[in-house]
């Protein structure tokens, strides 16, 4: 029943005079007049007032609204009323931080640690505006004590990484890494966001663990597979990069094609590099190291001409990048157009060419035959501080070309300490040891050559030399016959392991080298020559005589041939044809004497001018 009716009830009441006489009930009607009028007033005023609003609530929904700067008035007026409520100071540092006041957040999460040490929220979000302020050494503080308290807790131990890494404890860092990969966490978005901070911090093999965790999470997730690609190839794992990235085309951008396409072409794994690496050339023109993979990859194909063409349009948009340039010169020489290499090398000014740049200048200035410019610039490189060893053998092989043995060797003894571990340095030593007739220090650093590469052929062959110039001819067969088997294209050495089985009277085995050496290269006079003895010493002087005839026709100027003929033209009754083999050959000896004679007194010329 409402305030109205019972006070209509009771006027009523008042009017049958249960009680009351008539003027009493006069004197009460304005009475209860005035009270009925005075409850109706009431209650229509509590139906239009709203009841008085929690400040939290109120703060509450106008942060739901977006009203950051209302919400912050209401709550410092708030915490000015109720200075000991944690609640509304955390709500306020939470306002403040959103407003990206740094410092009164900051304090405000301070007051709430003072009223309420056990604040989780204070705590992490203290940590966290810490360490976006670069400040890891105060964040640590509170991400130690959130740790303590919750050891698994995947977004403390993310953010105690950061620090860790970012105060250089790397090894704390990683160990927290691995708690984080050793928790239950299903957030592929917090193992993304790991592998991205590694990778910043340049830990991209660190950062491979995450990113594999969030890419299992999120199978279908193209950022985590492709910045897990990127990892795996910064970290030089082109195999796992080709398993991350192979089967999903639908990708299709120029990151996926060019990463793609550097694995296969690091696989080396050529063919199926060029369709993806054409295609990121396409896309993202402006990635010069694209260019040089293309290149590279054709390169790899026996594709010379494409090889260079890539250079070249890679030359002409940034003509001062040194190592576009050195591709290009090195694939121009490879190509056999040494001048074309020297043209692009040319380019630059001689102060700013590279160590691999001087040493191609060498390199083809050498195989154009001219020499003094080759000596030139592989002077230039051996005077640098950081002169390289391919720089050091280019200039050598310049001086042994020459026959200036001694300036090669004072050039190599000066650096061996430094290439002591490198055959082919080694070797070039001792090739040059051996050309000046010191076998015993060629044969000692032939030792050591193929101590440390037992496959190089050309070391076995040159001791196998250096054995039988030392009267070893024994000892020199199994060096000749190791060659002979490492590198069975080599009519050279065919040729010297027949020689010197011949000699040791060996004359069947010798035999069989030598026709192999023949059946390599024909036109190799002293092979000829050596087969014909063995045919002379077994009674077969027909088969001598065309190997003689062979040897002169190939080598007019091979003087032992003609005097072999000579007697094996005479064992086969033709006189006059031995007469006309041994003229010619005393011919030869004298223009021989007399040469010999011309250099010895340009020789002398030189010492006295």
């Amino acid at each position: 029943m409402g305030r109205i009716e019972e006070a209509r009830m009771l006027t009523n009441r008042l009017f049958d005079g249960r009680g009351l006489d008539k003027r009493t009930c006069v004197l009460w009607v304005p009475v209860l007049c005035f009270g009925a009028y005075s409850m109706l007033w009431g209650q229509a005023q509590r139906q239009t007032r709203e009841p008085p609003t929690d400040p939290l609530q109120e703060a509450r929904a106008l942060l739901n609204g977006h009203d950051l700067e209302g919400a912050r008035r209401v709550l410092e007026r708030t915490v000015e009323r109720r200075p000991r409520s944690a609640e509304a100071w955390l709500l306020l540092a939470d306002t403040c931080s959103q407003l990206n006041l740094e410092s009164e957040a900051i304090q405000g999460y301070e007051k709430v640690l003072r009223l309420d040490p056990e604040s989780p929220s204070a705590l992490y979000n203290l940590a966290i505006l810490h360490l976006r302020g670069n400040r890891p050494k105060e964040a640590i503080r509170y991400l130690e004590i959130l740790r303590r308290r919750n050891p698994r807790d995947p977004e403390v131990l993310f953010s105690l990484a950061q620090c860790l890494f970012l105060l250089g404890r790397a090894e704390e860092g990683q160990r927290t890494v691995t708690d984080i990969l050793n928790t239950s966490s299903d957030s592929s978005s917090l193992y993304l966001k790991l592998g991205k901070f590694l990778m910043a911090r340049g830990r991209a093999e660190d950062a491979i663990g995450p990113l594999g965790r969030a890419l299992q999470l999120a199978p279908d997730s193209d950022e985590s597979r492709i910045t897990l690609a990127v990892a795996e190839s910064q970290s030089g794992h082109p195999a796992r990069v080709i398993e991350v990235l192979q089967g999903h085309e639908e990708l299709n951008s120029p990151l996926y094609a060019s990463l793609l396409g550097s694995a296969y072409c690091d696989a080396k794994d050529f063919e199926r590099a060029v369709p993806y690496l054409e295609a990121a050339v396409r896309q993202q023109v402006d990635e010069r190291q694209l260019y040089l993979e293309l290149a590279k990859s054709y390169a790899g194909m026996a594709k010379a001409h494409e090889a260079v063409e890539t250079l070249h349009q890679a030359h002409a948009r940034w003509p001062a990048d040194a190592q576009i340039r050195s591709a290009l010169a090195r694939e121009l020489f490879r190509a056999g157009d040494r001048v074309g290499a020297l043209v692009v090398l040319r380019e630059a000014p001689e102060t700013a060419l590279t160590q691999e740049e001087l040493t191609l200048l060498v390199e083809s200035y050498a195989g154009l035959g001219r020499r003094d410019e080759a000596q030139r610039y592989g002077q230039l490189a051996v005077q640098r501080a950081d002169v390289s060893e391919s720089a050091i053998l280019a200039l050598a092989n310049v001086y042994q070309l020459d026959a200036r043995d001694p300036e090669a060797i004072t050039l190599l003894e000066k650096h061996r300490a430094r290439f002591s571990e490198s055959p082919p340095y080694l070797f070039t030593l001792a090739f040059s040891y051996y050309n000046r007739g010191n076998y015993t220090a060629s044969d000692d650093l032939l030792n050591s050559v193929i101590a440390r590469d037992p496959t190089l052929a050309q070391a076995f062959y040159l001791r196998g030399n250096c054995l039988s110039s030392l009267g070893k001819p024994e000892q020199a067969v199994p060096e000749y016959e190791t060659a002979a088997r490492l590198a069975p294209g080599k009519f050279l050495y065919h040729f010297q392991l027949g020689m010197v089985l011949s000699r040791l009277g060996q004359k069947e085995r010798a035999e069989a080298e030598l026709k192999k050496s023949l059946a390599l290269n024909d036109q190799h006079a002293p092979a000829h020559y050596e087969l014909a003895r063995i045919y002379g010493d077994t009674n077969r002087d027909e088969l001598a005589r065309r190997q003689l005839e062979e040897a002169i026709k190939v080598n007019p100027q091979f003087e032992s041939s003609y005097y072999l003929l000579s007697q094996v033209y005479a064992r086969l009754g033709r006189g006059e044809d031995s007469s006309a083999a041994l003229k010619q050959f005393k011919e030869l000896q004298r223009q021989e004497r007399e040469s010999e004679r011309a250099r010895k007194e340009a020789s002398l010329g030189r010492q006295n001018p």
